[in-house]
């Protein structure tokens, strides 16, 4: 039998309500993880030309925000490199109006910790935020 460990997950301090959990069982991690804000987080743009593992994108811009760090690499991800890893329904609101969607879910390994994105959409602007995120990987 293999063991089952819970991987311990920060969120980011902007966020208002947050939740969930992350597991790994020897390769495999799964989990469900949850937040919300109010404002605007900061963006992450992945344009058409960057390199994402398991992504092909077809917009010249989509956008993330950082949701969670967990420390270490429990990903086993190549260090500095975009890795899908889930999916992300989203609701955003922004001055023209609310917006329901989903995406990929990224993870980023910066050599020390990873740093796991929500899909925000299309437009790096809004003023409320909430997303679930699906993470479901295999590691190398």
């Amino acid at each position: 039998m293999v063991n089952i460990s819970e991987i311990a997950v920060t969120f980011n301090s902007k966020t208002s309500r947050y939740g969930g959990h992350l597991y790994k069982q020897g390769k495999h991690i799964t989990g469900t993880l949850y937040a919300a804000a109010s404002g605007n987080l900061t963006a992450l743009t992945i344009t058409k030309n960057t390199a994402v593992d398991g992504l092909s994108i077809a917009e010249a811009s989509i956008y993330f925000c950082e949701v969670a760090t967990v420390s270490g690499n429990p990903f086993n991800l190549a260090a500095s490199k975009y890795t899908m890893v889930g999916i992300s329904p989203v609701r955003t609101t922004t001055s023209s109006g609310t917006t329901t969607t989903s995406g990929p879910c990224l993870a980023f390994y910066d050599g020390s910790n990873t740093v796991i994105y929500a899909y925000k959409g299309t437009t790096g602007t809004m003023t409320n935020y909430f997303s679930d995120m699906v993470i479901d990987y295999v590691t190398a």
